[in-house]
């Protein structure tokens, strides 16, 4: 019987479909992967058909990764490490699907099919994995300069794991698992990307451009004018929230009346997070406030994964520390970094502080009557506006109100 021309063409179409298919994923799957590769005193150096990818040992416990989707390994713009990288007992094995690196105390594997890396402990327990078909990504180039893209990095993250640190944020969120955060710069908003894990190991996340820690990429539409919206949930678990603005004197998110994300102040950041557990496919009410500048609303869905996005990057870059005790994992960071000094020994001491002083009167006066009073104190700080006729932030008092700074 013969085949009608709308059948041929339907078959046509699905074959297309499969093959196009097959092909992207193929491509996804292969971007990463190991053409070849060639170890070092310090490491390893693999061709990835994207581009090129360094693995080097840092010591027994340290480990720095580093993928290009170019041919060169780049210079950091920001050099965060102190010390170059030393290896002291690193051994390199090949095998059929992968590379393995090993001190005496851990080890690294790097399948060849999908260029996904696994840090293990030197008995082969998984410490810190990529999802199987691999955690890293680079997307369209960047419009700041040649040669950068957007970068992002994701690793597993099992339900049963805590992840600390990221710097001072005022939401005060102490376990950051799953939890979207801009890590920006703000006043009384300091971002370090450095995490900890129950796990017993450390990231540093190696990249000084802005960075979305866990990124929110379900936008939440909300009205201009009521700051009502809805969002309808997926899975039951713990969803994360991002709302952005312009820093001006709030941050709030409530579902069905409650708070998710509050913030209310002189000096709310650019950008606040927030986690609520939800039920499973459910419509849920939001009240969102933000700045005069308008808000963006974004959540994450439940999932266990951990991921470092960049808004501009030239490659991948972070070190893995294993302890596994946490204070072994801080001194390396130290040793790596550069040990912090000790302030000298009146900054111990108590600090008088307030909004601000207005006259070099008013805060001499305040250090009279601690004395008076026999209060020890080691600190007055005048804070901001001392300036005056000379402009906002000028490094010089105004003597109309400070005549004599220097005392």
């Amino acid at each position: 019987m013969p085949i009608r021309l709308t059948e041929l063409s339907h078959k046509c179409v699905v074959l297309l479909f499969i093959i196009i298919s097959s092909a992207a994923w193929a491509a996804k799957q292969s971007q990463f992967a190991v053409k070849e590769f060639h170890p070092d005193t310090n490491g390893v150096t693999f061709t990835t058909t994207a581009g090129v990818m360094r693995v080097e040992v840092c010591g027994d416990r340290v480990i720095h990764v580093v993928a290009s989707s170019t041919s060169q390994i780049p210079t950091p713009k920001v050099p965060v490490v102190i010390q170059p990288c030393k290896a002291q007992n690193l051994q390199v094995a090949s095998e059929r699907n992968e590379v393995k690196l090993s001190t005496g105390v851990i080890a690294v594997t790097v399948n060849r099919l999908t260029g996904a890396v696994i840090f293990l402990t030197k008995d082969g327990k998984p410490v810190l994995a990529e999802p199987k078909d691999g955690g890293k990504s680079f997307d369209v180039p960047s419009g700041f300069e040649t040669k950068t893209w957007q970068v992002q990095q994701t690793f597993s993250s099992p339900p049963d794991e805590a992840l600390y640190g990221l710097g001072q944020h005022q939401e005060g969120i102490f376990n950051v698992r799953g939890v979207p955060i801009r890590l920006h710069q703000a006043n009384t908003n300091i971002s370090i990307p450095f995490l900890l894990s129950s796990k017993g190991y450390g990231i540093l996340w190696n990249n000084p451009s802005l960075t979305d820690f866990n990124p929110a990429d379900q936008a939440i539409e909300i009205d201009a004018k009521t700051g009502k919206g809805k969002f309808t949930t997926g899975a039951k678990g713990s969803y994360g929230f991002l709302l952005a603005s312009d820093n001006k004197d709030q941050l709030v998110v409530d579902l069905d009346g409650k708070h998710v994300i509050d913030l209310v102040n002189m000096w709310t950041p650019s950008a606040a997070s927030g986690v609520s557990d939800l039920e499973a496919s459910k419509d849920y009410e939001v009240s969102a406030k933000g700045g005069p500048g308008g808000i963006q609303l974004s959540a994450r869905a439940p999932q266990d994964t951990t991921t470092f996005r960049s808004e501009v990057g030239q490659a991948i870059d972070y070190y893995f520390f294993y302890g596994p005790e946490l204070n072994r994992v801080i001194a390396d960071y130290r040793q790596l970094t550069g040990e912090a000094p000790l302030l000298p020994k009146w900054a111990y001491g108590y600090w008088q502080c307030r909004e601000r002083y207005h006259t070099q009167k008013e805060i001499l006066d305040v250090g009279i009557e601690f004395r008076k009073r026999k209060l020890p104190v080691d600190a007055l700080v005048q804070d901001w506006q001392y300036w005056g006729k000379y402009g906002w932030n000028a490094m010089k008092f105004d003597e109309s109100n400070y005549p004599d700074p220097k005392g």
